[in-house]
């Protein structure tokens, strides 16, 4: 599955951000590698975000299990994150490859995360939230938000907090991109 992704990435015209988190990565260190689903989901002239006790705003989603099918481990996050029980993957809306320090000495962790249109049948939570702990600490709330109110907020919030979230530049970035869709 992972090579059917890349070969549609390879002829795909869906943009593909690098962001590079730490200036003084080893370019001949072992790399540390991590896939995630995303879900942009819309709905009238808003998206389905989660937000953090900390004011950020993030695109549903996360990572992908040894052996689990790319859709399978998104539909599974939106149920997760959500509540969402009824989502449809769509086409894959942009492509973004992080590397930062890992937490092994000496190596470099690369997070490539695939962002992609998604719809629900219901357009509401239908189960309950199961979060894990780093979740439930974060306070990850599913709302409704306009892409251009999710950015102010968030460019407030990481203007302001010196700990601001790891995903919260990453996520600007694609609500901009999804903001210049609706434009």
């Amino acid at each position: 599955m992972e090579k059917d992704l890349d070969r549609q990435q390879e002829s795909s015209t869906a943009p593909r951000l690098m962001m590079l988190h730490d200036a003084d990565l080893d370019p001949k260190a072992q790399v540390i590698t991590r896939m995630a689903m995303r879900a942009v989901v819309p709905r009238d002239s808003s998206l389905l975000l989660l937000r953090s006790r900390h004011g950020g705003y993030k695109f549903p989603g996360g990572g992908v299990g040894t052996g689990e099918e790319l859709f399978a481990a998104l539909a599974r996050e939106l149920q997760e994150e959500c509540g969402v029980a009824d989502l449809r993957v769509g086409s894959r809306f942009m492509t973004a490859v992080e590397r930062s320090h890992a937490q092994e000495p000496g190596r470099v962790f690369e997070m490539t995360s695939h962002y992609h249109w998604c719809s629900t049948i219901n357009g509401a939570s239908t189960v309950p939230q199961r979060l894990d702990p780093y979740e439930k600490d974060l306070g990850l709330t599913p709302v409704w938000i306009a892409p251009q109110d999710a950015i102010t907020l968030n460019q407030s919030v990481a203007a302001t907090s010196s700990a601001a979230a790891p995903w919260l530049e990453r996520d600007l970035h694609v609500l901009r991109a999804v903001a210049q869709c609706w434009a």
